[in-house]
């Protein structure tokens, strides 16, 4: 069995990739004109020409200048533009004046107008945010309350609950490892549980203050509450 290596071009892009690429700048309504010009053919062409010359003589490629653009008749496919655009930064990013060139901006303009094109791109979110689980749920010992959530994570050990201590909505610990809170960065909506039998300990528990701690649900009084915080 033989594995292909695949290697960049080593004389400029193929005449093919450059007539994709300015293809797709004619397709996607890239060129600039000059304010007051009318976009008639005559002047597309000529610009989708120069384009291509460009593309066809950055480098130098040993002074060659015969481009001749030959538009893409079959319909275009924006994954294969974007390829092409890559291949464009890939083939010339170490040759100086690259990226401050035109050529580079018209490339990376192309590059732009193809992403928009990826189905579902208009209906992104403008802001991304980090997905947020509900619950996760920190008791290491004996005793766990019984919690009737489907999104809930049990942190297993402290590394456990580091990992995820700021993914989730709200934080529970069991009362007796509050220790393990002050040893993390501060974060809303963390609280101890405890069940009834231990509301003596709780009480010395909370004989001191306990930064970032919201306080002590007692199980299972408490169990009603979160599940209607959670819910809402």
């Amino acid at each position: 069995m033989t594995t292909q290596t695949q290697r960049l071009p080593v004389d400029g892009l193929p005449v093919d990739v450059i007539d994709l690429i300015v293809t797709a700048a004619i397709k996607y309504q890239v060129f600039q004109l000059a304010p007051g010009t009318v976009r008639s053919t005559r002047i597309i062409t000529a610009a989708a020409q120069q384009l291509g010359v460009m593309l066809h003589t950055f480098g130098d490629r040993h002074g060659l200048q015969d481009y001749q653009f030959r538009e893409v008749t079959t319909p275009v496919d924006f994954r294969d533009v974007l390829a092409a655009c890559q291949l464009a930064e890939a083939v010339h990013q170490n040759h100086p004046g690259w990226a401050t060139s035109t050529s580079a901006a018209v490339v990376r303009n192309i590059a732009r107008a193809a992403e928009r094109r990826i189905p579902g791109y208009e209906t992104l979110a403008p802001v991304w945010t980090r997905p947020v689980g509900v619950l996760v749920a920190y008791f290491p010992g004996r005793w766990r309350p019984s919690l009737e959530i489907a999104a809930i994570r049990w942190a297993e050990n402290v590394d456990a609950l580091a990992s995820c201590w700021e993914d989730h909505h709200m934080v529970l610990v069991a009362w007796d490892q509050v220790d393990v809170v002050a040893s993390l960065p501060p974060r809303p909506r963390v609280w101890a549980v405890a069940p009834e039998s231990a509301r003596r300990g709780v009480a010395e528990l909370l004989a001191k203050p306990r930064p970032g701690l919201e306080g002590v649900l007692m199980w299972p009084h408490a169990e009603s509450w979160l599940q209607e915080t959670l819910l809402s």
